[in-house]
């Protein structure tokens, strides 16, 4: 073997390669070792095309157009080493200034790899360039192509930019610039930077079509995902938000990822087509678990923006009422004052968790206290009350109030206790979870606490009812001496029952073991115009199936509160008794000289008098019951237009 490499060559090819310039690549490590380094392709380095450099080498040898390093412009598309981001910025540019753009390949195939970048956005494109120069008038309207095969989950939205007065006759020649989007969350969004969008028969014409993928997609979640993640907000609206909720069960249940398709941008689209917005909140409350299962299944990625649209779907249907009721929560847990004299840190930190059977939210909070070396020592929970899905929970960002649905409240919780285990393995702390002091739970904290003995003083009143959750059933209240609840609330002309605020509607029907507090409450809710005050008795022991709620935290003291697990027009039902709250109010005077406002207008006036005026205890309530009960029957003092409900009555 020749040692020359030329000797392989003939005589002609071996001059002509002499006369053509290689790198010593010896001489380039030593210059380099050497820090004398030159650039060795300096003399021919540029931004000019890899053709036209091979051209001008095959021009300067004897084999010239002949050469197989000579390539003519034929007017063939590449997609590789595109500057995409600078492609991005001139037709953005271009259009919006409407001049034409001397369109060259050279400027944007350079060997530089880039994505196409839009306001900080990677946007996923198929960029395509024609070889051949020419005249781009980026005024005019693009052409449009949408290729859509359900089979082989293919969605392109493409974009054909064409040269201005161009001689060729062949058709693809007239085209410069391809770019294909494979979503149309991508595709629109550049459409938006153009300031252009789609007509009207082409909006149609798309619908056409994902309304027969829809058909044949059936049940599949591969190609539901598919579809939602790739096609068009207006198509998805068309879907009707029965079928939306079914995919979005369906889709629910199966893995998300970002591998392939992308469920959680399918996810996210889907809910974005919802039209009715209360209708899914409803839809949620009956059925939190879809929800619940989205949120722990997300991608951290995505996860922010599905909260996003979540909330907004609560911000647009929650009334001025559910916002005055909701519940306080904080994302954080906080410090509270520094006992000295007891060496007692206390450190209060917020939860919600689920009540699956019941399909309710519990909402609270802890108070956690240690001691001067920081060892947790002692924790009170406290409830604060059970809400639907989509109720309300009051946060506070920086200085403005904001509101979540419940349910993101518990999505916090847990992803909290996830980021601090010691929290769920320590025992003293693990009442942080309210699921936990649920499931635990074979017999109430009353059994626990009273072992059935009977209640006597206020003070022992006050302490039961601090125990009760949703674990106490309505009747176990008579075997700790409690023989008798009372409602104050009010009825219309025609004898329609108040049906009570959102509050009461989702927590539960609220009652006092004290018949003074019922008819304070009875006489501020008569003094609003057209309506009428009535005092209902209620026995527990008839209370068969209800169970209890835990009272409003802060207030039961007070109120004597009893919250019954059901709405307050299913407990009329149980009234023993309803009589008018006028009667009730000179019956409190006749017998414990308590001269009650006949009008309370404000929940101040209420409030005061509460704090102020005389508690009964069990037995001094059911005494007072038995006087109540013989006045007359509401209906016969107002004459209501239906009687409310039926006694034995016989006066």
């Amino acid at each position: 073997m020749s040692i020359n490499p030329l000797d392989d060559f003939d005589e002609k090819s071996q001059e002509m390669l002499k006369s053509m310039k290689f790198i010593d690549m010896n001489t380039f490590y030593d210059m380099k070792n050497e820090n004398r380094f030159i650039d060795p392709l300096e003399s021919i380095r540029t931004t000019r095309s890899f053709e036209d450099i091979s051209n001008e080498i095959a021009m300067e040898i004897p084999f010239g157009k002949k050469s197989m390093f000579y390539k003519l412009p034929d007017g063939s598309f590449v997609e590789n080493n595109i500057d995409k981001k600078l492609l991005a910025q001139q037709i953005i540019k271009y259009t919006s200034s409407k001049s034409k753009l001397v369109y060259n390949l050279v400027r944007y195939n350079v060997g530089i790899i880039s994505n196409f970048i839009l306001d900080n956005e990677i946007i996923d494109v198929k960029t395509e360039l024609n070889t051949l120069s020419g005249e781009i008038d980026f005024s005019r309207n693009p052409s449009f192509k949408f290729n859509f095969d359900i089979e082989k989950q293919k969605s392109e939205y493409k974009l054909f930019y064409e040269f201005v007065k161009f001689k060729n006759s062949a058709n693809f020649n007239r085209v410069a610039i391809i770019l294909t989007f494979y979503r149309y969350l991508d595709f629109n969004f550049f459409l938006s930077e153009l300031n252009k969008e789609l007509i009207l028969t082409t909006q149609e014409r798309i619908k056409k079509e994902l309304k027969s993928a829809f058909i044949l997609a059936k049940d599949k979640s591969e190609v539901l995902d598919f579809i939602y993640e790739t096609a068009p907000d207006f198509a998805l609206s068309e879907r009707g938000d029965e079928y939306l909720f079914e995919d979005l069960i369906l889709l629910s249940k199966q893995t998300i990822n970002t591998w392939g398709t992308n469920e959680n941008i399918s996810i996210i689209n889907l809910l974005k087509a919802i039209k009715n917005k209360q209708w899914f909140a409803d839809k949620v409350n009956k059925n939190p678990d879809v929800i619940r299962g989205l949120l722990e299944n997300f991608n951290d990625a995505y996860v922010n923006v599905l909260i996003d649209i979540l909330v907004s779907i609560g911000n647009s249907v929650w009334t001025e009422i559910e916002l005055e009721n909701s519940i306080q929560f904080s994302l954080n847990s906080f410090d509270n004052d520094y006992d000295a004299d007891n060496f007692i840190d206390s450190r209060i930190a917020y939860w919600c968790g689920y009540d699956k059977q019941e399909k309710k939210f519990e909402v609270g909070y802890s108070i956690h206290q240690y001691d001067k070396s920081n060892v947790p020592f002692k924790t009170i929970p406290q409830t604060l009350g059970f809400a639907a899905a989509y109720f309300p929970l009051k946060i506070q960002v920086e200085k403005e109030k904001k509101y979540i649905p419940t349910f993101i409240g518990e999505y916090i919780t847990n992803l909290q206790l996830k980021e601090d285990k010691d929290i769920v393995l320590n025992d003293l702390v693990s009442m942080l979870l309210p699921e936990f002091r649920i499931s635990t739970k074979a017999v109430s904290n009353l059994t626990k606490l009273f072992s059935g003995k009977k209640v006597q003083t206020v003070d022992e009143l006050i302490e039961i009812l601090n125990e009760i959750d949703s674990t106490v059933k309505a009747t176990e209240l008579e075997n700790y001496g409690i023989e008798v609840l009372f409602r104050g609330t009010t009825r219309n002309a025609q004898g329609d029952l108040f049906l009570g605020n959102n509050n009461s509607i989702i927590n539960g029907a609220s009652t006092s073991t004290d018949p003074i507090r019922a008819v304070i409450f009875g006489i501020e809710s008569s003094s609003k115009p057209g309506a009428k005050g009535v005092l209902q008795i209620f026995a527990p022991k008839n209370l068969k199936g209800l169970n209890l709620q835990a009272p409003q935290r802060g207030r039961f003291s007070l109120e004597l509160e009893v919250i019954i697990n059901t709405s307050p027009e299913n407990l009329s039902n149980f009234a023993v008794k309803e009589i008018a709250i006028e009667d009730a109010r000179k019956l409190v005077e006749e017998v414990y000289g308590i001269s009650l406002d006949t009008r309370i207008t404000t929940r101040g006036s209420a409030d005061l008098w509460l704090a102020e005026t005389k508690k009964l205890n069990p037995r001094e309530a059911l005494e007072f019951s038995k006087k109540l009960i013989k006045l007359k029957d509401a209906n016969k003092v107002y004459k209501f237009v239906k009687p409310p409900i039926q006694t034995n009555d016989k006066k």
